[in-house]
């Protein structure tokens, strides 16, 4: 539940902060305009499968982030959310590994 809470507001913030999806970036402003509700749910779904794909912390090909490479501050959030992944990924084995052993 708390790594399902992590990708929703992951993919929120990474919807601002921007990242390119193909040759598009995808970066909106806090700007209420609902011409474009279609286009807007469609980038955040590809904004919530940019957060499923970190949460593998390590590095998957040639660079560690993702589709950000101009992005600063996407980078750092990106960051975070692999730290964050990583602990909870730690502590859920944890955790099943002690399950296991009783």
């Amino acid at each position: 539940m708390l790594l399902f809470f992590l990708i929703c507001i992951s993919a929120v913030i990474y919807l601002f902060t921007g990242f390119n999806s193909g040759d598009r970036l995808i970066s909106y402003t806090f700007i209420l305009n609902l011409n474009n509700t279609s286009q807007t749910m469609h980038d955040f779904v590809l904004s919530i499968v940019f957060s499923l794909k970190n949460i593998v912390p390590f590095s998957m090909g040639n660079n560690f982030f993702l589709n950000s490479l101009t992005r600063n501050l996407t980078q750092v959030i990106e960051l975070i959310q692999k730290i964050i992944s990583l602990i909870l990924l730690a502590s859920f084995s944890e955790s099943f590994i002690r399950y296991l052993k009783k």
